[in-house]
């Protein structure tokens, strides 16, 4: 028989300490440790983004210089750093022009993303 899910487990704790939007913010640390797919001043695009946390950590990540955008069906409804963009829509449907857009407010306006984040 498995085992019954923990909703509320140790990450789910650390994430709220942390100030996270879900726990999931320590997937995303954990594959950057291992692999450095985000660097300082990256340009990154997240599909699926809510809640929201993947676009906090990568905040994080590519510093001052670099920007987030985030695309969700859902609406992304924390607070953002400055160099994070939040829309919602369907991925399927937003214009790659629009996303491009959303990013254009960092230096290298018109640059494409470096990195794509897809949550399936």
């Amino acid at each position: 028989m498995a085992q019954a899910r923990k909703l509320h487990d140790q990450y789910f704790k650390q994430a709220k300490i942390d100030g996270y939007a879900a726990r999931s913010a320590y997937k995303l640390k954990e594959i950057n440790q291992k692999r450095a797919i985000i660097r300082r001043g990256d340009r990154v695009l997240d599909l699926g983004c809510a809640p929201g946390s993947w676009l906090q950590v990568a905040s994080e990540l590519v510093g001052d210089r670099g920007i987030v955008v985030g695309l969700d069906l859902q609406v992304v409804d924390i607070i953002l750093a400055p160099n994070v963009r939040a829309a919602q829509g369907d991925v399927f449907k937003t214009e790659p022009d629009a996303l491009m857009a959303l990013a254009a407010g960092s230096s290298g306006a018109g640059k494409l993303f470096d990195l794509s984040l897809i949550h399936i």
